[in-house]
C-alpha cells in the first residue's frame, strides 16, 4: 500500500510573541525561526515518521529544489513534486508564550496545479491506496473525482476551511479529518454529538473529530468511538493537528483499528505539542510507542 499527500509546500516564518496581536495592535517579536512547512508537508512527514511508502505531490518555486532533500531526509517519496514559476507558498506563524498561534498564509504555487499534473500523478497509483488532501491548494475536485474513478481511498483535512468547499463532490471522502470549529463550519452544528449525527446524514465518509483537551472521537456507521488526551507541557501546538492526521492515517494503513489509530494519533499530537516547530516537533514511531503515560489521560 501506498499513501501520497497531494498538498501543499509553505516556508514557514514562526515568531515568538509574548501574546497574539489584536486588531490595531503592533507587538514586538523575541525571536524568529523559519521552517519548512504547509499542511501537506507537515501531513506527509506525519505519515512518514510512522509508515513507509508516503510520496509527497505538489508544487513549489523551481528555485526551490532543495526540499526534495528535505523530503528525502524525512523518509518521503519526492517523485511527484513538480515546480513553478510562482512564489512558493509561506506562512507567518506568532505563537505566544502558552505555545497558542496565529497563522496567515500565501498560497503562491501551491494554487497552480492543474488538471493534467493531477492525474498525471495519480496514475502512479492503485485501488486501495490513500489520496491525502487539505484545501491549501486549487484542483481539490479533481483530486476527488480522480482518485475515486481509480479506486483510492480519499482522506480530506478540509482546512483551512472555506463555504467553498460544500460545493465540492465530497461524498466521495472516505475520511474526514476535522477539529471542532471546522466540524460546525462543515455541518451547521456546535455540540460533538451533533456534529457527528448531522455528518453521518450529509457524507458516507467515517469521521475523525479533534475537540483540544476533551480528546477526540471517531464516527463510522453508526459507531462512536472517544479517546482522551494526555496531561504534557504545551509549548507549541503548530503542527498538532498535522501530526493527528498522519498518525491516524498511518495506523489504518499499518493495519490497526480504528480505536488503535486514534490512540497512536492522541499520542502522537500530545507529543508534538510539547515541542517546537512544525515538522521538527512530530514524533517518529518509536516515540509514540514508548509514549505510555496511563495516569494522565484526561477523559
Amino acid at each position: 500500500m501506498k499513501i501520497v499527500c497531494i498538498g501543499s509546500f509553505n516556508r514557514d516564518m514562526v515568531y515568538g510573541v509574548d501574546h497574539i496581536a489584536v486588531g490595531g495592535e503592533t507587538i514586538l517579536s523575541h525571536s524568529l525561526s523559519t521552517y519548512w512547512g504547509g499542511k501537506g508537508l507537515n501531513q506527509a512527514v506525519a505519515l512518514a515518521r510512522s509508515f513507509d511508502g508516503v510520496y509527497m505531490a505538489g508544487l513549489v518555486n523551481r528555485r526551490e529544489e532543495a526540499v526534495c532533500d528535505f523530503l528525502r531526509e524525512n523518509n518521503v517519496h519526492s517523485d511527484y513534486v513538480a515546480f513553478s514559476e510562482k512564489p512558493t507558498g509561506h506562512a507567518i506563524i506568532c505563537v505566544d508564550k502558552n505555545g497558542q498561534n496565529s497563522i496567515t498564509v500565501f498560497g503562491g504555487a501551491n494554487q497552480a496545479l492543474t488538471p493534467a499534473y493531477v492525474r498525471e500523478t495519480l496514475a502512479n497509483f492503485e485501488a486501495g491506496d490513500i489520496v491525502l488532501v487539505q484545501n491549501e491548494t486549487n484542483q481539490l475536485e479533481t483530486i476527488l473525482r480522480e482518485a475515486h474513478a481509480r479506486g483510492l481511498r480519499v482522506a480530506m483535512n478540509p482546512s483551512p476551511f472555506q463555504k467553498e468547499l460544500l460545493a465540492l463532490p465530497l461524498e466521495l471522502v472516505d475520511y474526514f479529518l476535522i477539529n471542532e470549529i471546522e466540524g460546525c463550519q462543515l455541518t451547521g452544528e456546535a455540540q460533538p454529538e451533533k456534529i457527528i449525527a448531522a455528518a453521518g446524514k450529509k457524507f458516507p465518509a467515517a469521521l475523525v473529530l479533534t475537540l483540544g483537551k476533551a480528546g477526540a472521537m471517531y464516527a463510522a456507521g453508526g459507531a462512536v468511538l472517544q479517546h482522551g488526551t494526555y496531561d504534557v507541557p504545551v509549548v507549541d501546538t503548530t503542527a498538532a493537528g498535522d501530526t493527528f492526521t498522519g498518525y491516524f492515517l498511518s495506523g489504518l494503513a499499518r493495519g490497526l483499528g480504528p480505536a488503535q489509530a486514534l490512540e497512536q494519533a492522541s499520542k502522537a499530537s500530545s507529543i508534538a505539542v510539547s515541542r517546537k516547530g512544525a515538522t521538527a516537533s512530530i514524533p517518529k514511531l518509536e516515540e509514540v510507542l514508548a509514549f505510555d503515560k496511563p495516569e494522565s489521560i484526561i477523559d
